[in-house]
C-alpha cells in the first residue's frame, strides 16, 4: 500500500536550513502558505456563474436533437428506431443532468465534494504531527442516496 508521508519537523533541521526552508513560499515545511491561493481559486470556481443562455441552448439543442433523431434513423435501423432513439435520448439527458449537478461542486447537497471531511482529515494529520489529541472523525451524513435530482 501507499505509505503516508510524515511532515518535516523543524526541530531536527539545522538553523541555517530552517531559515531557507521557511523563506520559500510552497516548500515542504511551509505548506500552509500555499492554502490561501488555493482557497482563492476554489472561491473563483464557486462564484463564476454559468450563463443562462448557454444552459438554455444546451437544453434546447438536446431536446431538438432527440426529437428529430428518429426521423433520421428510420431508414437505417427500421423497426429498432424507437429503441435506439430512447438509448440516445437517455444518454443525452443523463449527461445534461450530470452537467447541472456538477455545476456547483462546493455546496452542501449529497453529490457535492466532501469539503468538511477533507478538512477534518487535514486537521487530524496536523494534530497528530503536533502531538495533540486528534479530533473525532466526522459522522457520515444521514442521507446517503446520492442521486441526481
Amino acid at each position: 500500500m501507499f505509505a503516508m508521508r510524515r511532515p518535516v519537523q523543524l526541530g531536527h533541521i539545522p538553523r541555517s536550513l530552517q531559515r531557507k526552508a521557511t523563506s520559500r513560499s510552497c516548500s515542504q515545511v511551509s505548506q500552509p502558505a500555499c492554502t490561501k491561493p488555493r482557497a482563492a481559486a476554489c472561491e473563483r470556481i464557486r462564484n463564476t456563474p454559468l450563463p443562462f443562455a448557454y444552459s438554455l441552448l444546451l437544453h434546447r439543442t438536446a431536446y431538438l436533437f432527440c426529437l428529430l433523431l428518429p426521423f433520421g434513423l428510420v431508414g437505417a435501423v427500421g423497426l429498432v428506431t424507437p429503441l435506439v432513439a430512447a438509448v440516445v435520448a437517455y444518454t443525452f439527458f443523463g449527461l445534461d443532468a450530470l452537467g447541472d449537478e456538477l455545476e456547483e461542486p462546493f455546496g452542501l447537497s449529497a453529490n457535492d465534494l466532501p469539503i468538511d471531511a477533507l478538512a477534518r482529515i487535514v486537521e487530524i494529520d496536523l494534530s497528530d504531527a503536533m502531538g495533540v489529541a486528534p479530533p473525532p472523525p466526522l459522522e457520515p451524513p444521514s442521507c446517503l442516496d446520492f442521486v441526481l435530482r
